[in-house]
């Protein structure tokens, strides 16, 4: 046929060995059209029944039927060429049948759906606004997709690329292999993206979606807007780029590595059965909560940062910095944070055994622990409760910790005792227990001082030390008796000792303790000197440096000879050392057998 075709009937059939031009067709029932080349058309085609469009004469020659009147309320079928173009617009819902071509561009006034196999090698568009988009024969493949409608819901059998789509409702995509975009993807609902064991790459940086459900290997997502993350399964890793915050609003299973950059936003996982790889988090406030053991990499958060490991164990394999307070919640479980680069405003953390370093200073204004190590550079100071066993380091500044109840200062798995590591170090190391303190490892202020403190009006507050101590002063309260154990050296140049006497770390004020406090010292301990003993609010005992009697009241002078009467000649001699406050009744183990010496006592 050389000119433009005009048909109306019930079935229509026209069969065309050249080119088909159409310039209306009205067809009550089918049509079927068959042309030896292309099929275009002038006008509008109006079928009640099923449509079918043939022209495969091997020369890949398109079939256009782009006019915004027709109305195809039956199936439609294509039977062309692999390398032939096919267009259609359809004022109604359109039902495409099975179909090969090179590519498809369909506009439709209503929903658009398949009844066969789409085989597209190139692009495929299609655009139906406000209308539903139902592509799902599970053996279709496309060369890429733009979508224009409402819900949309894809399966393809091979890998899918996204061009730009504009999605008012909820968008589903079911890929046989790698999801990828070409183009920016504006999504009103829940985003469905189900590749499994396939990467899903969606980075262009204009893409919004509602929320996102993934499940795939290696998952890739960048938003310019804020970022839902609905329940997903990523057994590779997970980048999360987004402009806004981001959520989550379902529990995420990922097995790999999980990096979430959201700089100056909030990131807040807290679906509690969420478990990931490992984390690394840039962002402003950050929570997260995981149901397994949680490893914090490389992260950078300008504000606070909430990490809760469902009692499971914390640790990091890289640098954090933290602008805010952390609070880290690994119920009773190791708190492992050992990379010394990272930095922490305040830290508010809970766990079993804890070890935590970090580049500056370390403050822990809250620390539940049973076994706690912590090392800095420039001082540490802590507030805790529960501890049972402290050991710190830090190169130069002050080292406190403030324990309610009692611990012990003890040799860890990575720090032996407390210490400024500086030689010329001239902070202070406080050590507060609010019961029993016992020192089981060494502690080194270098030449600054120290402060040991078991501040309590129970009888058990006592303070023991059991190994050596280093500084330049020392003053050592007990709420009540102090004991000086076999492998205690105190290698001061002064010290105080406070016997029943609390300190008070608030006020730094003194106050009364135990009445029956006392002062013991293990056989063979050497006392250095300038050594003084005290209890509080008692009058002086002095001794000058051959240990005699310099100053006393009467009362003491006659408790102090009706103590050491029988022992005169076993006494050890003490250099520069004063018992002050206290009746020598109260001394135990003083005495060393194997010494001899001699005190005298004179009137002035």
């Amino acid at each position: 046929m050389t000119g433009a075709v005009t048909l109306t009937g019930a079935a229509v059939t026209l069969a065309d060995t050249t080119a088909t031009s159409i310039a209306g067709i009205t067809a009550t029932g089918a049509l079927t059209l068959t042309s030896g080349g292309a099929i275009t058309q002038s006008g509008a085609l109006q079928v009640t029944g099923d449509s079918t469009f043939a022209n495969t004469a091997g020369t890949n020659a398109a079939i256009t039927l782009g006019d915004s009147n027709n109305a195809f309320n039956g199936k439609v079928t294509f039977d062309t060429d692999a390398g032939s173009a096919v267009t259609i617009t359809d004022a109604t819902s359109l039902e495409l049948e099975t179909l090969s071509a090179a590519s498809l561009n369909v506009t439709s006034g209503g929903a658009v759906t398949d009844g066969g196999t789409l085989a597209i090698t190139g692009a495929t568009s299609i655009s139906a606004s406000g209308q539903s988009i139902t592509l799902d024969d599970t053996a279709s493949t496309f060369g890429s997709l733009s979508l224009t409608g409402a819900d949309v819901a894809v399966i393809e059998a091979d890998a899918t690329e996204l061009g730009t789509s504009a999605v008012s409702g909820t968008l589903a995509i079911t890929s046989g292999g790698a999801v990828t975009d070409s183009g920016a993807l504006t999504i009103a609902g829940a985003t469905t993206i189900s590749a499994n064991g396939q990467n899903i790459t969606l980075d262009d940086t204009a893409s919004t979606f509602g929320s996102l459900t993934l499940t795939g290997a290696d998952v890739a997502i960048t938003e310019a807007d804020a970022t839902q993350l609905g329940s997903s399964s990523v057994t590779g890793s997970l980048s999360i780029t987004s402009s806004g915050e981001v959520t989550d609003a379902g529990t995420l299973t990922v097995g790999g590595v999980t990096t979430i950059s959201a700089s100056g936003q909030n990131i807040t996982l807290d679906d509690a059965s969420s478990t990931f790889g490992s984390l690394s988090l840039t962002g402003e406030n950050v929570a997260v909560t995981e149901n397994a053991d949680m490893e914090l990499a490389a992260s950078t958060i300008s504000g606070t940062a909430t990490f809760n490991s469902s009692g499971n164990a914390v640790s990091d394999s890289g640098t954090l910095t933290i602008g805010g307070t952390t609070t880290i919640n690994a119920g009773t479980a190791t708190l492992t944070l050992d990379d010394s680069s990272s930095s922490f405003a305040d830290l508010k953390i809970t766990g079993g055994d804890v070890y935590v370093e970090e580049s500056g200073s370390l403050t822990a204004s809250s620390v539940s622990a049973t076994n706690l190590q912590l090392k800095a550079d420039s001082g540490i100071s802590v507030t805790s409760q529960g501890v049972e066993n402290f050991a710190a380091q830090s190169q130069t500044g002050d080292i406190s910790i403030v324990n309610e109840g009692g611990y012990g200062i003890s040799t860890m798995s990575s720090l032996n005792g407390v210490s400024l590591t500086d030689e010329s170090a001239t902070g202070t190391i406080s050590i507060i227990a609010k019961s029993p303190l016992t020192i089981n490892a060494p502690i080194n202020a270098q030449k600054g001082s120290l402060l040991l403190a078991a501040s309590g009006n129970s009888a058990s507050d006592d303070l023991t030390i059991n190994s050596e101590i280093t500084a330049a002063s020392a003053k050592i309260y007990a709420g009540d008796s102090i004991k000086l154990e076999t492998n205690a050296i105190l290698n001061t140049e002064s010290t105080e000792l406070l016997v029943g006497t609390n300190y008070d770390s608030t006020t730094q004020i003194a106050s009364a303790g135990s009445e029956s406090a006392k002062f013991e010292l293990v056989r063979g301990v050497a006392l250095p000197a300038n050594t003084k003993i005290s209890g509080l609010g008692q009058a002086a005992i002095g001794f000058d440096s051959k240990a005699r009697v310099t100053q006393a009241s009467y009362a003491q002078m006659v408790d102090y000879f009706n103590a050491i009467e029988s022992l005169v000649e076993e006494t050890v001699t003490w250099d520069n050392i004063e018992l002050l406050g206290f009746l020598p009744d109260h001394l135990s183990s003083l005495l060393a057998p194997q010494n001899t010496g001699e005190i005298e006592t004179e009137e002035e």
